[in-house]
């Protein structure tokens, strides 16, 4: 009896995630988070062009296509930098979602680099919102910072041009 059941809820979680999964939808977004991120539950559910994972690993296997690729600053620390730099020199649009300070969140949170200046440059607490950075060229890029309670909504209006540039 209990050979029959697990083949069934096997075709059943299968069927139900081709379901929820409709080929129509495009993928516009990895996003990497660990429990509770930045952006609602609700706010994901309602968008399955946003793909989320708490596994790094599983975030470089999906991030292969052309997406945008979208950090939670609670999962910051999973990130390999290497890998996200060369993902990055592919002009990909990589969002920070939780710190509206672009230069805080791909200078310090991000790549890791220690500024220096006369009385340094103060980044905690981070300010509400998103940062995204993207290149456009071999020889530059740009990165803006969005004080603003971060959405799927607010953060697609900026990452779907960035992708759309990419060639």
């Amino acid at each position: 009896m209990m050979r029959g059941i697990v083949p069934s809820l096997v075709i059943f979680f299968l069927v139900a995630c081709t379901s929820a999964n409709d080929s129509s939808t495009s993928v516009e977004a990895v996003y990497l988070v660990q429990g509770e991120g930045q952006l609602t539950q609700e706010d994901l559910q309602s968008h399955p062009e946003i793909l989320v994972t708490n596994d790094f690993d599983d975030f470089k296997k999906l991030t292969e296509g052309r997406v945008a690729i979208w950090i939670d600053m609670n999962s910051a620390g999973l990130v390999d930098i290497e890998w996200l730099k060369e993902k990055h020199k592919k002009y990909y649009p990589v969002v920070l979602v939780g710190d509206g300070d672009e230069l805080c969140s791909f200078m310090v949170t991000l790549w890791y680099v220690e500024l220096e200046g006369p009385g340094g440059y103060e980044c905690d607490p981070p300010p509400p919102g998103f940062s995204v950075n993207v290149r456009t060229s071999d020889t530059g890029g740009k990165w803006h910072g969005y004080k603003e309670t971060p959405t799927v909504e607010a953060i697609l209006g900026v990452t779907n041009p960035l992708l759309q540039g990419i060639q």
